[in-house]
């Protein structure tokens, strides 16, 4: 955690161009975010009196999660009489979640900002357990409304998962609907075996669904190659959101022409803070950034949501993306139940939070 003092240079900025290639920037640029009190700038929180929380983002300055974060700083810093305020570091073509958690560890940073290939690098010390990837688990969740009451029930195994990792969450921020987007319909698991299917490095989930089903011709490159990737045929098919395919430029002529209609997951985020942190504040400011960080989520949640669905609508419609239905309900299901075995057999999800998550 960092005085005003001690955060009193500015975060590095980055390219615009370089930032707007970025997966999770592109995707929250298309979220219409609108809260009153929003206008005044990082600068502005660090020139606050009292305690600054240094929170990572991948999304770039001016993009709905920014524009959010900046306002729920205002908020807090408002709600505690200036005692308490965020520093919002946006990120770029090169951030990368897996080094905003190292960061946190290393008291570089107070927070972030997270995704699934954030959450894969949380865990307790000496264990491969992800608790929260439960709820990102290969064909179990594919509707809001069942990963809610989910995450309702495990509300309190979760949190203490996170706990156990160092951080405390904050508040979701889902991604929008995972749907396979391809250059031709992929209907089947052998189809799917069949394509040159991106493969985000590090991420636990893809890869144990990728040696399950044997044969597969992934091809793992870092978020900025993917675009060009597609672009020259050396990746046919991707899982992405709605929202990042659109604002990637990755759907049209050449590039992604099929989508499926039915989404293959719920893309899982959220914020977390350092444990020790927090701790540190007093209990009464713990208390307004727990209150000013949920309702600051909740309001990026539904927004992420609608316009995701808005982007799914747009592709398939205005720009002449074809959507295809899944078949051979058999055996993706048998897919996914096989990789979620493999999963827990590999100790990266726990056996019964899994159980839970699924009833």
């Amino acid at each position: 955690m960092s005085s005003n003092e001690a955060t009193s240079s500015q975060p590095r900025q980055l390219d615009t161009g370089r930032r707007a290639r970025t997966w999770l920037a592109a995707a929250l640029a298309l979220a219409a975010v609108v809260i009153p009190g929003a206008a005044p700038s990082t600068s502005d929180a660090q020139e606050a009196s009292g305690t600054v929380l240094r929170i990572a983002c991948v999304a770039p300055r001016g993009s709905a999660w920014h524009r959010v974060f900046t306002a729920w700083s205002n908020s807090l810093r408002e709600a505690t009489g200036g005692r308490l305020s965020l520093s919002i570091q946006a990120g770029g073509a090169s951030a990368n979640e897996q080094d905003f958690v190292r960061r946190i560890g290393a008291n570089e940073l107070d927070g972030a900002a997270l995704s699934a290939l954030g959450f894969a690098a949380l865990g307790r010390e000496g264990t491969t357990e992800r608790p929260a990837l439960v709820l990102q688990a290969p064909g179990l969740f594919t509707e809001y409304a069942a990963l809610d009451r989910a995450r309702t029930t495990l509300d309190a195994d979760l949190r203490t998962g996170f706990r156990d990792a160092g951080v405390e969450l904050i508040g979701w921020g889902d991604l929008g609907r995972g749907r396979l987007f391809s250059t031709h319909p992929v209907t089947t698991p052998a189809e799917l075996r069949a394509a040159h299917l991106w493969q985000p490095a590090n991420e636990p989930l893809s890869a144990a669904l990728l040696t399950q089903l044997g044969g597969a011709h992934p091809v793992a490159l870092p978020l900025g190659q993917v675009g060009a990737a597609i672009t020259d045929h050396r990746v046919d098919t991707v899982v992405a959101s709605s929202m990042a395919v659109s604002a990637l430029g990755w759907a049209g002529q050449g590039r992604l022409t099929h989508v499926s209609s039915t989404a293959t997951s719920v893309l899982v985020g959220g914020t977390v803070i350092a444990s020790a942190d927090v701790n540190a504040l007093p209990a009464d400011v713990q208390e307004h950034l727990r209150r000013t960080g949920t309702q600051a989520h909740e309001t990026l949640q539904r927004t992420l949501r609608r316009d995701d669905d808005r982007a799914y609508e747009t592709l398939t419609t205005r720009q002449g993306m074809t959507p295809f239905a899944l078949g051979a309900d058999a055996e993706w299901r048998t897919l996914a139940t096989q990789t979620r075995e493999r999963l827990v057999t590999e100790h990266v999800l726990p056996r019964a939070l899994l159980d839970r998550a699924a009833r």
